[in-house]
């Protein structure tokens, strides 16, 4: 005769969340994007740097907290983030 389990199906109950389903890289891109967003409002970066150089590094800061929320590629994530960081530095510069 069967058992429960084998008619039911499933696997043994220690198929719970494993450490490794964990998307620790996500996880971290996100505290690291928003330490550093924390420690750019913290300081004004304007006062110290170059405009641009600011403004550079603030969409390094989205980009990260960007890749820890969605569900999108790191190498997207660096597309669309660089292309909008050029386009700002170049709109602030000229």
């Amino acid at each position: 005769m069967p058992t429960k389990r084998e008619i039911v199906g499933g696997g043994p109950p220690s198929d719970g969340l494993q450490w490794s389903d964990i998307r620790w890289d996500r996880i971290i891109a996100f505290g690291v994007g928003v330490g550093s967003s924390g420690l750019y409002l913290s300081r004004d970066l304007f006062e110290q740097i170059p405009e641009w150089t600011a403004v550079f590094l603030v969409c390094i800061s989205v980009g990260l907290i960007i890749h820890g929320v969605t569900d999108q590629s790191w190498q997207t994530t660096l597309k669309v983030i660089s292309s909008a960081g050029v386009g700002i530095v170049l709109g602030t510069v000229l």
